[in-house]
């Protein structure tokens, strides 16, 4: 520790550690160095009160794509230093997105329903796959499913298997 202090370093202007903690004039011109810097930082930042945002979404270890926003929009409260409050927390600048429109291009309403047809179609390929079916059956097993005229325990597996055999393949060692 005493020789690092004791040499001479280049972002020090060539004066060593223990020097430049010795010499007042240089920490006074760090210090106004750095609380320039800081300001042009503070600066940088284009959110005012006011204004709406929508707040970057952490993606899990797994998560593929880029990373998203959220849909809820919210309202910046105030700052704290170069960090900015909103009604959902204290964020960086960087986690945030400035809305111009509030309005979402693409309706919740559409959203919800590809949503739900996304959902159906993977129980008809679930029906399809675990049980057996053709997928006229799997989608006559769901529709009776819905009119409560089957009931869910009840035997919705194809009689006719022969079409469906998967064929084996014996392979030579």
């Amino acid at each position: 520790m005493n020789t690092y202090n004791n040499n001479i370093h280049g972002s020090l202007n060539n004066i060593t550690p223990n020097e430049a903690f010795k010499n007042e004039k240089l920490q006074v011109v760090q210090q106004l160095n750095n609380s320039v810097f800081n300001e042009n930082i503070y600066k940088s930042v284009k959110l005012k009160e006011g204004d709406k945002v929508r707040i970057l979404q952490d993606k899990s270890i797994f998560d593929k794509g880029k990373n998203k926003f959220s849909n809820d929009i919210f309202e910046v409260e105030g700052r704290k230093g170069y960090k900015i409050i909103t009604s959902d927390g204290i964020y960086k600048p960087h986690e945030l997105l400035k809305v111009n429109k509030v309005e979402n291009p693409i309706s919740r309403k559409f959203i919800e329903r590809n949503e739900k047809a996304k959902q159906e179609a993977k129980v008809t390929t679930k029906l399809i796959r675990n049980e057996d079916m053709t997928k006229q059956e799997a989608l006559n097993a769901k529709k009776k499913l819905k009119e409560n005229v089957l009931s869910p325990a009840y035997n919705t597996r194809s009689n006719d298997r022969n079409l469906r055999e998967r064929k084996i393949i014996n392979y030579k060692v």
